[in-house]
C-alpha cells in the first residue's frame, strides 16, 4: 500500500467504522449506519471502513450522500469482490493484518457495530495498540447490547484490564455514536462523552 499517497487530501480527522459486510439494507445497523455516515460527513470527518458491503456500504453511502469522503481499505487479493460503490477513495492491502492495522492506525476515533468475527477482531487489535502504548486516548464508541455484555465479561474474567476501557463508550445506536464522536472531537476531551453515556 502506498500510505502517504492515500493519506493525501483525507480531512484531519478520520473515523473508522467497523461492522458486519451481510448486515441488509432493512436491517437496523444498516440503516443506522448510513444515518451514521451522514452525520460523521457533515460534521468534517472522513470515513475509513473496509470498503466493502453491508455496514461497510451503509456508511459510505451516508457519507456520500452528504458530499464527504468514506475510504475503503479492500483485499489485493479478492479481485472478484467489488467494493462498495459509494466509495471516494480506495487502498488494496496485501493481507488481513496489514488491512486492520491500517484501519485502525490511520484513524483518530472509532465506531464499532455489533459484531461478527472480523468486527470483533478490529477491536481487538485496537485495544492490544492501547496495551502497547498506541491509541490510548483514541475513543471507540461501540455500538450494542452484544458490546456491553461481551467487554463486562472480558473485564470481570481480567482478559481485558480496566485502564484499556477507558476511552470507550457505549451507545443504543449507531446515530448515537456518531453524534457522540462529533461532540467528543468538538470538546477535545472525553467528558462530552461520558455525559452522553450517563444520560441514557
Amino acid at each position: 500500500m502506498n500510505e502517504k499517497n492515500y493519506l493525501e487530501g483525507m480531512a484531519k480527522r478520520v473515523i473508522a467504522v467497523f461492522g458486519r459486510a451481510d448486515a441488509l439494507k432493512n436491517e437496523t445497523d444498516y440503516t443506522e449506519a448510513r444515518e451514521a455516515g451522514r452525520i460523521l460527513a457533515r460534521e468534517g470527518f472522513s470515513i475509513i471502513s473496509g470498503g466493502y458491503g453491508g455496514v461497510m456500504e451503509a456508511v459510505s453511502m451516508g457519507a456520500h450522500e452528504k458530499g464527504g469522503e468514506a475510504a475503503g481499505v479492500v483485499f489485493a487479493f479478492e479481485p472478484s469482490r467489488s467494493p462498495n460503490p459509494y466509495l471516494t477513495k480506495a487502498v488494496a492491502a496485501p493481507d488481513l493484518f496489514e488491512r486492520q492495522k491500517f484501519l485502525v492506525e490511520r484513524a483518530d476515533g472509532y465506531i464499532a457495530f455489533p459484531p461478527g468475527a472480523g468486527t470483533l477482531s478490529e477491536v481487538c487489535l485496537l485495544w492490544a495498540h492501547r496495551k502497547s502504548g498506541a491509541k490510548r486516548e483514541a475513543p471507540l464508541a461501540l455500538v450494542g447490547e452484544k458490546w456491553k455484555r461481551l467487554t463486562g465479561l472480558l473485564r470481570e474474567e481480567g482478559i481485558i484490564p480496566e485502564n484499556l476501557l477507558q476511552y470507550d463508550f457505549w451507545f443504543g445506536s449507531g446515530v448515537e455514536a456518531a453524534g457522540f464522536m462529533a461532540e467528543y472531537f468538538r470538546e477535545n476531551n472525553s467528558a462530552a462523552g461520558k455525559e452522553h453515556c450517563e444520560r441514557r
